[in-house]
């Protein structure tokens, strides 16, 4: 099913069934927008670990060398 036809089927439902939809829809978003803020948080609160400590970052001294899979 496309998104096209989910759209269709969603603006045909009686309007209690479709604002149920678009609630759920709402809470889907601000939980995707919550985890990514934490996300976000967490990644710069630990960026100066990851480019600085050297057990982080040891590595990346291999980044110079040829890598054959």
């Amino acid at each position: 099913m496309s998104v096209q036809e989910i759209i269709e089927r969603v603006k045909a439902l009686p309007p209690k069934q479709r604002r149920a939809v678009e609630t759920a829809l709402h809470d889907f978003r601000k939980e995707t927008e919550d985890i990514e803020t934490r996300l976000k948080r967490a990644a710069k609160a630990l960026r100066a670990d990851y480019c600085e400590d050297a057990e982080l970052t040891a590595f990346t001294d291999l980044d110079s060398e040829p890598f054959h899979a």
